[in-house]
């Protein structure tokens, strides 16, 4: 490898031999990458004078080798700033632009000469955007929170909490109310045992850890901290804890037989509005996606759990048991398919019951194996499908029902398949129908499926007029009233001004109804004549 020897430095040494005062520089050796033997020194050097001279120690060097230096040595047509007159005192603006003026950080030396090297980009560091268990909070605000529920423990005899005296150390924590009792079974393992302050601040410690916000809080308190996901089972504690704690439900406390309903139809509610996977399991992801954590809230600021429409409300639950009772003939809470055939009078055809009953919209159910009975959680997840097909979940309910083959893709061949059937269902009620294929250009012409050969679940789920595909191979008696009636239903509101789905009109339509049915028999039971009764008999004589 040469050494380099820049013009700069050539001219740098001359100006400083002219001063005598500088001491001349030192001798400059150059080697030679032709040379035979590899890094000899060079002959040529510079004397005091700034002249060429040759070391008389130095090896003799060839004419090649001499040729190749003056190569390297000769000046690559650099500005030169003896021939242009200084402007100020300073060299003209013309030679400032070379690249001996350029930073030397960006150059680098090579034997061909110097050459631009790009600056490396400064990159900022990319903050932490991905939180699954939540933006984590301070270690501060986690302890003042232990210290509010320790100062409670505190004034309690023997420092201990009973399941009673649980919610006052849960509010001192600033945990919601009706976690309490999830809570209170997971630090006991389900024993009616006081719990001690050691006990909570391991608890504590074991949750803040490990869980920051109030999804993944929660998360960890239904499930004792051993998953990370909610399964039905975890959600019985919290269930049971409003049964007996809110007063909207006083009432109902002494009807222990009905408490179990009660729970699986809400339940069943929860993972209706909150797993929209489908996999059985809620996470905290979807946890955060929904209103229920925001619905438990309001429970504690709301004494009538009926204003609860979406997951607690009593008069709902009243409905779909009510509903339930009147196809379970033979009241052993559950439901066959002979008994589903009668719901609505005969509406459902016999393919969608099967369907049904296929456990193809079971969720969490890998297998779509016939099953000979459902009990009262299927049921209620059918009835909210049937009454509201403008709900998300019963567009996907429905689509999972349609799609025969489970391929995706709602096709013509089972499309066709479907509406037969309820084509002979408005024959037997002599009902005049349309023809499948006019059925299926209005809803073609309706939807417009990306795919021409069938409708895939994107294309339902944007349609605001699905629910009307639904009816048209589900639900026969729905068919028809759509088919007759021009036009949508009224919008509903209630006293605060929200408009109703179509869920909530149902319960409020159908509970009016039971209420009135239940008050008319009260009244035949109270008006009735007990001929039996001497004192009965006598006004009743006295009366004709």
């Amino acid at each position: 490898m040469q050494r380099v020897v820049s013009a700069d430095k050539r001219k740098s040494a001359k100006i400083l031999n002219d001063d005598q005062s500088v001491p001349a520089p030192q001798p400059i050796q150059t080697t030679s990458t032709n040379s035979p033997a590899g890094n000899v020194p060079s002959r040529l050097q510079f004397n005091h004078a700034g002249q060429k001279s040759v070391s008389p120690n130095a090896p003799a060097i060839s004419t090649q080798q001499k040729t190749n230096v003056q190569a390297i040595n000769k000046p690559r047509n650099e500005p030169s700033f003896t021939n242009q007159p200084p402007i100020n005192g300073k060299p003209p603006i013309d030679s400032m632009s070379s690249s001996i003026y350029e930073p030397a950080d960006s150059k680098v030396l090579t034997p061909r000469g110097l050459r631009r090297q790009p600056l490396a980009p400064v990159r900022a560091p990319v903050p932490k955007f991905y939180f699954p268990q939540g933006k984590p909070v301070s270690q501060h605000e986690n302890d003042v929170a232990m210290r509010k529920a320790l100062d409670v423990f505190r004034r309690l005899p023997g420092q201990k909490a009973s399941v009673n005296e649980f919610e006052e150390v849960i509010k001192a924590a600033g945990i919601p109310l009706y976690w309490k009792r999830a809570i209170y079974d997971s630090i006991t393992n389900k024993k009616n045992v006081d719990i001690t302050q050691t006990e909570f601040c391991v608890w504590w410690r074991n949750m803040t850890s490990v869980a920051n916000d109030e999804a993944a809080r929660f998360v960890y308190a239904l499930s004792g901290g051993k998953r990370d996901y909610l399964e039905r089972e975890d959600f019985q504690s919290l269930c049971y804890d409003i049964i007996f704690t809110h007063p909207g439900l006083t009432f109902y406390h002494s009807a222990t037989e009905f408490h179990p309903s009660y729970v699986d139809v809400v339940i069943t509610r929860i993972f209706w509005n909150v797993n929209r996977s489908w996999s059985g399991r809620i996470t905290a992801q979807e946890l955060r996606r929904s209103d229920f954590l925001a619905q438990l809230h309001f429970l504690e600021k709301e004494d009538d759990i009926n204003k609860e429409t979406r997951y607690f409300s009593y008069e709902h639950f009243y409905v779909i048991y009510c509903k339930f009772w009147e196809l379970d003939d033979d009241h052993d809470m559950l439901i066959s398919k002979r008994d589903m055939l009668a719901h609505d009078e005969g509406a459902l055809t016999p393919l969608v019951v099967n369907r049904i009953f296929s456990k193809a919209v079971v969720r969490g159910s890998r297998t779509e194996h016939i099953v000979e009975f459902i009990g009262l959680a299927e049921f209620a997840a059918f009835l909210m499908a049937d009454e509201d097909k403008k709900n998300l979940t019963s567009v996907e309910y429905w689509f999972r029902i349609c799609d025969l083959d489970g391929d995706g893709l709602v096709t013509l061949y089972e499309m066709e398949e479907m509406y037969g059937q309820v084509r002979d269902k408005l024959t037997s009620n002599k009902i005049d129908t349309m023809q499948f294929g006019d059925v299926a250009c209005n809803l073609l012409d309706m939807i417009r499926p990306k795919n021409p050969n069938g409708f895939a679940l994107s294309d339902l789920k944007k349609c605001p007029l699905a629910y009307r595909f639904f009816n048209s191979f589900t639900n026969w008696r729905k068919f028809f009233n759509q088919e007759i009636n021009e036009g949508e239903k009224p919008v509903v509101r209630n006293d605060e001004g929200r408009e109703l789905s179509e869920w909530e009109r149902y319960c409020a339509e159908e509970y009016e109804s039971l209420m009135e049915a239940e008050g008319d028999e009260q009244i035949d039971e109270t008006h009735s004549v007990n001929l039996d009764d001497e004192d009965m008999r006598n006004s009743f004589k006295d009366l004709l």
